[in-house]
């Protein structure tokens, strides 16, 4: 699929509400709705891809999606490269396309409990666990989905406004080469990873605001893990995707702003249980942040035992720290951890925190957006 750019405008003193990575969770999306008090008609609603996989209801987020924007000529939905590429399996099928069509269907299931053809086969009483059926069974769902599926194909790819664009993953060329994008693959937009690293290593910014997710804005983060969104006023970017449904911490932000200024706020929603503290714990003072993409890390075999950690050494930097038992995992002979941090955050007894997860002596948690150890006791 070609590369689209749209226009859009906005109303002089309204709301703009960008939201991404939906990531097949509705009820986040719904209670995000609700946090941010969107006015259907009044606000300006965008959306910006990734509705689907990797939560439990792909479906009833591309519905949602479909009734806000019969509801309201304010609301815009862009493609993200989950929907591009999981739509390219439904409606432009090659013998490899079902290959992994099937394959993904399964491993979504495995990993994330759904995925959004998982989900059209049960809503027709279809097995999507027979690969040689699997060409007959598509069939059936494209027919079935078609206002569905149409819905995806119809998304933009870029939306240009006077003063932002929206993008779901990035712009790969100089502002003043934006419209020479429609001769290119929409995936240089869609899956553009590390997209304000790569601006940094090119020396690149914007006159106009770049909003984008794809890239969780926390993997920018080298020292204290936060999943806020990351706002860069030398580049003229807002990463803003908060890892809902890829971060076991993750959550689903709503940027907002008024189109005539560039003061951005945002909130947040997940669905982690709440705890409260209840002893004071200082902040650390030098920390880091190890996440997917620089996580390659060995065993210190000679380290002092701790009851649930491993010890490991980040071998870029040569960190050593303890991480919970079972956040280590091995891919082509070689050793990974899960995103973790050696981050103590600052607690005040009383507060109440947001619970990641427990190890025998302290507990991984989310004091608003950052993540960080906590090692107080606490109640839920």
């Amino acid at each position: 699929m070609q590369t689209t750019i749209r226009p859009i405008e906005f109303a002089p003193g309204s709301r703009v509400i960008v939201i991404s990575d939906i990531h097949g969770h509705p009820a986040l999306l719904q209670r995000l709705l609700t946090r941010v008090c969107y006015r259907t008609g009044v606000d300006y609603l965008i959306l910006l891809g990734d509705l689907i996989e990797k939560g439990p209801d792909s479906l009833g987020v591309i519905h949602m999606a479909m009734d806000l924007s019969s509801a309201s000529d304010r609301v815009a939905v862009t493609m993200g490269n989950n929907d591009l590429w999981r739509l390219e399996q439904l409606i432009e099928p090659t013998y490899e396309r079902d290959n992994i069509l099937f394959s993904t269907t399964q491993t979504f299931a495995r990993y994330w409990g759904s995925s959004l053809f998982a989900e059209m086969c049960r809503a027709i009483g279809a097995d999507c666990t027979d690969r040689d059926m699997l060409p007959s069974v598509r069939e059936s769902v494209c027919e079935t989905f078609a206002d569905e599926l149409n819905f995806l194909a119809s998304l933009p790819t870029v939306l240009v406004g006077e003063r932002h664009i929206f993008v779901h993953g990035g712009i790969p060329c100089p502002e003043e080469e934006l419209l020479s994008l429609t001769d290119k693959n929409a995936y240089c937009c869609l899956k553009y990873d590390n997209f304000l690293g790569d601006l940094t290593e090119r020396k690149m910014c914007f006159s106009r605001w770049v909003i984008a997710g794809h890239w969780p804005a926390t993997l920018y983060r080298a020292a204290i893990p936060s999943h806020d969104p990351l706002i860069s006023p030398i580049h003229h970017v807002v990463s803003i995707d908060g890892g809902c449904g890829l971060k076991r911490e993750g959550q689903l932000n709503a940027l907002i702003f008024d189109p005539a200024d560039d003061a951005f706020t945002s909130t947040y929603v997940d669905d982690l249980p709440l705890i409260r503290a209840l002893d004071d714990q200082p902040a650390s003072t030098d920390s880091i942040s190890i996440h997917w993409g620089d996580n390659a890390v060995s065993l210190l075999e000679n380290a002092p035992p701790r009851t649930g950690y491993h010890a490991i050494e980040h071998l870029r930097t040569g960190r050593r720290l303890y991480i919970p038992e079972g956040d280590l995992y091995t891919d082509g002979g070689e050793l990974f951890c899960q995103d973790c941090t050696d981050y103590q955050l600052p607690v005040a007894a009383g507060e109440p925190l947001s619970l990641v997860k427990t190890t025998p002596d302290a507990a991984i948690v989310k004091r608003g957006s950052v993540v960080g150890w906590y090692h107080g006791r606490y109640e839920y």
